[in-house]
This record gives structure tokens, C-alpha cells and sequence, in this order.
């Protein structure tokens, strides 16, 4: 329940597309980082957190990635040579995207004070945890910390401790994601829920 203008309302989130497609396959060491590479969306704080990470975590970009922000990303794993741990796969059909959410071990959820965007429903659909940031706006009222993902703040330094701690306790990693599917039951991802709420 939110209170705008001492005015009460319930907040009613859109479904993601065909949202009982997404399903969850055994996780693959890798972070997912869906979303067109874009300043706030903040994508390159994890490359340079990915550095600091002494284990074998790979990040798979997907999403539109040749705007000026993208070549920065990709000329910083460049110069850092990373391109073993970091790839970019450009925009992806839709099943490939469902595929790549079902086998990533978590999801990368960096932006800046964006509204409730598909990114976090999506990745708990797949029963995946989400990592975001303390100042990230729509996906914290999805996340809750050490529950069903990650929060800390947006800096490279407190973005590896996050990726270190998912790595180093794999079965509280996938526990996180299935409290992130379970916790989706009471935010009414339906459609019709939303048309009832509409015209009610």
C-alpha cells in the first residue's frame, strides 16, 4: 500500500510476457545482466567488481550494448583482460533470454532509481536472486535483503563482496531464489488482477 497526496492506492505491476515460460534449470557460474548497456543502468560497476572476485564467476551481458556506454564496457574488459570472464551477446530472441535466466546462478540488477521494470520478476520466475543496489528505486520493492537477493551499494568494492558471498554458499544462493519465486504470490503478477483493479 502506498499514500500519495493522502491519497491510498495499491501499487499493481504488469506481468512480464508469457511469464509461464520462465523456469529454472541446475545454475551455471555465471551472472546474467539483461537489460540495453546504458549509464543508469550502471553495468559497468560489476565488470570492475567481477576483477576483485577471485573465483571463476562469469557475467553474460544481454541487450542492446552499441551505444557509447556499451563501448566503454567493452573497451574496460578489454584493457583489464577479461574477455574471458565477461561477454556480450547483444540482443537475444526471447527464448534465449528465458534459456540464459534459467541457468545463470544470479541476476545483476544495477540500475539507478528506475520505476518496477521486468528484470527482477523475471529472474524470480526462474527462482534466481537478484543482486540491486540501496539506491536502485522499483526492484527494492521486490528485494529483500539475504532473503530473496542482495542489496548493497553501488560501488565495485561492495558489488564483489555480494558476488563472493552468492559464491561461496551456492545452497543459500538457491534458497534466495526460491524465496524470490515464492514472494511474487502476493504481488498479483496477473493481468487480470490489474483490469479488476482498474475498473473496480
Amino acid at each position: 500500500l502506498i499514500c500519495y497526496n493522502q491519497i491510498k492506492a495499491d501499487p499493481l505491476y504488469p506481468p512480464p510476457t508469457h511469464p509461464e515460460y520462465y523456469h529454472c534449470q541446475e545454475s551455471e557460474p555465471f551472472i546474467l545482466v539483461p537489460g540495453r548497456l546504458s549509464k543508469i543502468k550502471r553495468q559497468k560497476l560489476i565488470i570492475e567488481a567481477i576483477k576483485e572476485v577471485p573465483f571463476r564467476m562469469k557475467l553474460v551481458f544481454i541487450g542492446q550494448d552499441d551505444e557509447p556506454y556499451g563501448k566503454d564496457c567493452k573497451d574496460f574488459v578489454l584493457r583489464n583482460q577479461l574477455q574471458d570472464r565477461v561477454s556480450f551477446k547483444g540482443r537475444v530472441t526471447e527464448e534465449q533470454k528465458v534459456d540464459l535466466f534459467s541457468r545463470c546462478f544470479a541476476v545483476y540488477n544495477g540500475v539507478y532509481d528506475e520505476d518496477y521494470g521486468y528484470v527482477t520478476p523475471e529472474a524470480f520466475l526462474s527462482k534466481k536472486p537478484v543482486i540491486a543496489h540501496d539506491d536502485s528505486g522499483g526492484p527494492l520493492e521486490f528485494i529483500v535483503h539475504q532473503v530473496n537477493g542482495l542489496i548493497c551499494k553501488p560501488d565495485p568494492n561492495a558489488l564483489a563482496q555480494s558476488l563472493m558471498y552468492l559464491q561461496e554458499k551456492p545452497r543459500i544462493t538457491k534458497k534466495m531464489g526460491q524465496a524470490g519465486k515464492d514472494s511474487l504470490e502476493n504481488k498479483n503478477l496477473d493481468w487480470n488482477y490489474v483490469i479488476d483493479r482498474l475498473v473496480c
